[in-house]
């Protein structure tokens, strides 16, 4: 009994990781898309915006927040040929910033981090009037993640997957297949609850 309930424990939190990155996936396509859309009518800002967002929608083997990040660099280099730094400033410092606001125990993107470091220099000194000087490239200060949102996230996570845990161990009645109304609702809408703080704080942190 004990090894049924914990392999069903099991599957379902490999369904529900199996659903982040779905949801996650789902999110960064649809900004990039968006982006694209603007991109093609020369609304550069609105492009950036949303390009922004598909970068911070980061997950190991999605391919959009890297996608996102070329684009910004080509919105970046045109810029800059179009005597543009303004705009070329603003797309390079969104790629570094989109990165650093998805890290978590590692730091995704250091390369393009390194390359938009040194671009920024380079094109904040022609801004300077120093644009015969070498410039000596000094990155950034490290845009970290809002502390309090960064902690929704972590608390909506634990929650969400533990209100599933309990909505298992609780709510399924014993020797049936069916549900014990009173703690199935509690459960379900604890792990509702969670699952939308995720949410939102994944969206503001």
């Amino acid at each position: 009994m004990f090894l049924k309930k914990a392999l069903l424990i099991t599957a379902l939190a490999g369904v529900l990781a199996a659903g982040v990155w779905v949801k996650v996936l789902w999110e960064a396509r649809a900004n990039f898309d968006k982006a694209e859309q603007f991109l093609r009518t020369k609304d550069h800002i609105k492009a950036i915006a949303y390009y922004d967002r598909a970068l911070r929608w980061y997950a190991p083997l999605n391919p959009y927040p890297a996608r996102a990040a070329e684009r910004l660099w080509v919105v970046a280099r045109r810029a800059e040929k179009e005597a543009n730094i303004s705009l070329a400033l603003i797309a390079l410092r969104t790629i570094r910033r989109g990165y650093y606001a998805s890290r978590s125990l590692y730091t995704p993107g250091t390369e393009w981090i390194r390359r938009c470091d040194a671009r920024i220099s380079v094109l904040s000194a022609k801004v300077s009037g120093n644009e015969n000087r070498t410039p000596e490239v000094v990155p950034a200060k490290d845009a970290m993640p809002d502390s309090f949102w960064a902690l929704v996230v972590v608390a909506g996570c634990v929650g969400w997957i533990g209100s599933a845990f309990g909505f298992i161990g609780y709510a399924l009645t014993r020797g049936t297949a069916g549900l014990e109304a009173r703690k199935a609702m509690l459960w379900g809408t604890a792990l509702i609850a969670f699952y939308t703080l995720w949410v939102i704080g994944m969206t503001r942190a």
